[in-house]
């Protein structure tokens, strides 16, 4: 559940406040599985002791007291360690398999320990007892397993792998772009440093005065809230602190920063993904926070890109629609739209109307075409795209000002469509 936020003034000064939500009261079923839990835990750890003082007391006659427990204590912890894996994965079975593998391994290799340690002790009773301690603890853990979780059918558990594969590449080129800035940085700090070369002045004795550092700012360089229609400078130094929109497929992260290029990068993003940066510092940016939190992904600073945000962007609504354009040269006829595969494919041509035969055929219009794969965005933005390759086709000194007026889109937005339709051509 979603913590309540809400404004706390004092002195003159606003900050917003979280407060946890309430949940709700437990249900009987709720509370019978935390019973069978603790339960189960209390087993597990009776198998854990039993299983260490056995094998550990038979250990203890060629090793040391402390090792020989110690080691003991593997055993037991060996499967519980598997289970708890296996558990984690449970959404997952094609990885659950070595984990499950692992831990029906261990539980018999420690069965057959404490079953030796009775029978070296003439009691073999007693061994296959404790033996079947710990399969009584596995058992139970089992059981709780299957009462708790769930399989997936065929389609949901497809998507879901698919789901977590992008999950797990994104994060995986995330450590990748953060292990090479550790190197880059770590490279940089072993190189030699050459000695400042300073000259001194014959007529004077001193050496020249070290510049100050620049003092980082602190305030934003203009009215809180107020859009920078041009952003592009913020990405070559340290700025006064903005607070940026960072956009990446359905959603927007709302993140203020006074070093904009870095925090991009640590994203793993591009500066391309930034749609629109305004003046404002944390308190402005917990203000968008609360005024979007209907959007919010979590307890996070990302917001689904629809209803007010989206026209707040000057964006089209995400969709969870998969959208393919294609734009080909012009024909004679247009083409008619074609459905295929589950995605949608839009077809622009620009038709000249034929003349007579006894008069010269018009010049063919400039021919144009490209591809964007779009994910979880809208048919609103395949045509924009198409209007904009339109307006390239008549008049290639077209600006973003123009483009802007005719779409009725922001000026990040109205920028970005235009590179696009540029590329392309």
């Amino acid at each position: 559940m979603n913590p309540i936020v809400r404004a706390v003034t004092r002195n003159g000064r606003t900050h917003y406040v979280e407060e946890p939500a309430k949940l709700p009261p437990l249900t009987p079923d709720e509370m019978i599985m935390r019973a069978v839990g603790a339960a189960t835990a209390v087993v597990v750890l009776g198998a854990l002791i039993w299983s260490t003082v056995s094998v550990g007391a038979m250990l203890a006659a060629v090793a040391p007291a402390w090792a020989a427990y110690m080691i003991a204590a593997v055993f037991d912890l060996t499967w519980i360690v598997a289970m708890a894996t296996e558990y984690v994965l449970r959404f997952e079975p094609a990885r659950q398999k070595i984990p499950k593998t692992i831990g029906w391994f261990a539980l018999l290799i420690s069965m057959g320990a404490i079953f030796t340690h009775g029978a070296l002790l003439s009691l073999p009773w007693i061994g296959a007892f404790g033996a079947l301690v710990s399969a009584l603890a596995k058992g139970l853990w089992w059981l709780l397993m299957f009462a708790t979780s769930r399989r997936l059918d065929k389609d949901t558990q497809a998507w879901l792998n698919a789901e977590l594969g992008e999950v797990h590449a994104k994060r995986a080129e995330q450590m990748a772009v953060a292990k090479v800035e550790r190197e880059r940085e770590r490279y940089a700090w072993n190189q030699p440093v050459e000695p400042p070369q300073v000259t001194v002045s014959r007529a004077t004795p001193e050496a020249l005065p070290t510049p100050p550092k620049p003092q980082p700012v602190l305030e934003p360089a203009g009215p809180v809230g107020e859009e920078i229609e041009d952003f592009d400078d913020l990405f070559t130094a340290s700025h006064a602190p903005v607070v940026y929109f960072l956009r990446n497929g359905t959603r927007v992260k709302i993140g203020t920063t006074r070093n904009l290029r870095p925090r991009v990068a640590r994203l793993a993003l591009r500066p391309d993904n930034v749609i629109r940066v305004e003046h404002g510092g944390q308190d402005y940016e917990q203000s968008l926070h609360a005024r979007f939190d209907a959007y919010r992904v979590g307890n996070t600073e990302w917001f689904e890109l629809r209803g007010e945000l989206a026209d707040y962007l000057g964006e089209p609504e995400a969709q969870s629609l998969e959208l393919t354009a294609q734009f080909v040269e012009p024909t004679a006829h247009p083409a008619e739209p074609a459905i295929a595969g589950g995605g949608l494919s839009a077809t622009s041509a620009q038709a000249t109307p034929s003349e007579p035969t006894a008069q010269t055929a018009e010049p063919e219009a400039p021919s144009f075409g490209f591809s964007a794969h779009l994910t979880g965005q809208s048919a609103q933005r395949v045509k924009a795209l198409q209007k904009v390759a339109e307006l390239l086709a008549q008049d290639r000194g077209i600006t973003a000002e123009q483009v802007k007026e005719e779409l009725g889109v922001s000026p990040a937005t109205a920028k970005r469509y235009l590179r696009e339709a540029r590329q392309a051509l």
